[in-house]
Order: C-alpha cells, then structure tokens, then sequence
C-alpha cells in the first residue's frame, strides 16, 4: 500500500541499522506480515502486553502490573460489596485471552472467573452463588465471554442473569485502570531480561526474531515461528 511504502522510504531515510519493536500481538503479527517495510535492517520484536495473549513466551511485559492494579481495585471494591450485601460484576480486559481475569480473579479469591477458554453455564454460576454462605463477593468476567442469547458487555450479560435470579449486583468496569499505575517489580525484571536478549540478537546478527521468556531463560524465537504458533 501507500502506507507502506513512505514508512519503508521513512525508515530508510533515518538511515537505521535496527528497529526494536515493542508490542502486542497485532503489532508483531503486523511486522511478520508486512516484513518488506523493514528490509535492510535488524528487526527485533519485543512481546508487552497485559493480555498475555503472545504464544511461545510465558510473560509479556505488562502482564504482572495489569493484575496487581486489578488486585488493588477489587480489593477496595470488597468494602462496598461487604456493607451493602451485594455481588460485583467486574469485566477485566484480555480480549479473547482470560488470562488477566483469571490471574486477577484468583489472587483476590473471586467466587467465580468466567473466561473464553473454558465453557460454562449460567445456571451452574447462579446456583454456586445462591449455595455460597456469604451474600457479598465478586464475580470476575473477562470481556471476551460470550452467551447464547446474550449481547452486549460481558459484566452486563452476567448482570442480567444474576438480577433475573434475584442476586443483588452490580457491574464494575476498571476499564484503562488496568493499563496504568506503578510497574510492579516483576515486570522490570521480564523488561531487562527482554532487553539483554535483544542486545545478544543484535549483536549476533539476528533478524525478524522476538524475545521469549521460556522455562526461566531468555532467548530469541523467529517471527515465522511465532505467527505460526498464533
């Protein structure tokens, strides 16, 4: 496209010799697709997503940081859920991806964690919170749930199912809360872990490749092993 070719034409005229690319899934599946724009250089891709949804890497940079700011946010969220006896909905990010809903949900001992990967019915849900001897807790859905019959925002679907069942509720959306605060320590170890790795790549002479952490130790995947695996 034209796009295309005055970003290829502009990356030539800053005349560099590497790209280090930072991104999430689009972004990377992007550069595998269009590799033509960064022909003539070391292109290496750095995985920084809080929705962990890259293959072949256990963590993304920001992944660890979007959980404790979803930890922080429910466990305040507990106080009102406690004094007005009711349940809370709250609909994390993570678009196809549960990991950050179950994560989250997990660590802040959520009654229930809704996600894509696994299927589940309503009817069990509203029973488990009907049986559960409290009548406060959260529910913790990620938005890329869905169910039959239902549209609309993830929380709110659940929502409407719990009110029909007379469960007292409300829906709770942390929304860009998730993407912000400060960067918990885990990440900025993954971060100089990711960083070193490129350093080794380039000075290898490595292209089209992104760093993974995988079983403890930092290294380079190639994008074509990557796009694959997606």
């Amino acid at each position: 496209t034209a796009f295309n070719k005055r970003l290829k034409k502009s990356l030539q005229d800053l005349n560099l010799d590497v790209l280090v690319l930072i991104g999430g899934n689009g972004s990377l599946s992007l550069a595998h697709l269009y590799r033509e724009i960064y022909s003539g250089l070391q292109l290496i891709c750095i995985p920084k997503t809080i929705d962990m949804d890259v293959p072949l890497t256990d963590k993304t940079i920001g992944f660890d940081t979007a959980v404790q700011q979803l930890v922080s946010y429910c466990d305040q969220l507990l106080m009102t859920a406690h004094s007005h006896h009711r349940w809370f909905v709250v609909q994390t990010m993570g678009r196809d991806c549960g990991n950050l809903a179950l994560n989250a949900g997990v660590a802040i001992g959520a009654d229930a964690v809704l996600i894509p990967e696994i299927k589940f019915d309503v009817n069990n849900l509203i029973k488990h919170i009907k049986q559960s001897r409290r009548d406060y807790g959260i529910i913790m859905v990620s938005e890329g749930i869905s169910i039959r019959g239902h549209s609309g925002r993830a929380a709110d679907m659940i929502s409407r199912e719990l009110t029909k069942a007379d469960i007292p509720n409300r829906t709770a959306f942390p929304e860009h809360i998730q993407r912000a605060g400060d960067t918990v320590a885990t990440d900025r170890i993954l971060a100089a872990g990711f960083v070193d790795a490129a350093f080794h790549a380039i000075d290898s002479g490595e292209t089209f490749v992104m760093t993974v952490l995988q079983n403890g130790e930092y290294k380079t995947v190639s994008l074509d092993e990557f796009f694959k695996s997606g």
